[in-house]
């Protein structure tokens, strides 16, 4: 496990809840409405990508940039990968759910997944259904060398609650 992820749970925790709460921001004014379902382009794996998504993984991209040098890997996008040889990778799925917000179906979501540079581990894994922004690790995972299975959830008015298995 890289050491900077092993003293940073919490940062990668910040950053994925102020990418998630950016998404969110971007689409506001979409959600519900016909034009959020428009095609604007072939994603990378093969699929439309809608206006909502664009709009939404701009967001992350921009906030998941600015953390430092890492690979990003998205199903619009496809491969972000930056000048200098990346320390971790985020996946995402700016918005799991496009038919559900574009139609203002009240069920969608951001998925974040961090790893290693290649991948050939995941440390952490994220997701927010913009009412609720919830991190958990596997239960096989080790964090400071415990087994761990923690829930964090954001409630909009309370702010974040802490929930341990």
């Amino acid at each position: 496990m890289p050491i900077f992820f092993m003293q940073s749970i919490q940062s990668l925790l910040e950053v994925c809840n102020h990418a998630s709460k950016e998404a969110n921001e971007s689409i506001k004014d979409l959600v519900g409405k016909r034009e959020a379902y428009k095609s604007v382009y072939m994603g990378a794996d093969g699929t439309r990508t809608r206006l909502i998504d664009d709009r939404a993984e701009k967001a992350i991209f921009e906030v998941l940039k600015s953390y430092g040098n890492c690979r990003i890997l998205s199903e619009e996008y496809g491969e972000y990968i930056p000048d200098k040889k990346p320390e971790i990778t985020f996946v995402i799925d700016p918005l799991d759910g496009t038919y559900n917000a574009a139609h203002g179906i009240p069920f969608y979501s951001t998925s974040i997944a961090v790893g290693n540079a290649d991948l050939s581990s995941i440390y952490f894994q994220y997701l927010a259904n913009f009412e609720h922004l919830n991190l958990t690790t596997p239960p096989d995972s080790f964090i400071c060398g415990e087994n761990a299975a923690i829930c964090h959830f954001y409630h909009p008015i309370q702010g974040p609650v802490r929930r341990s298995n």
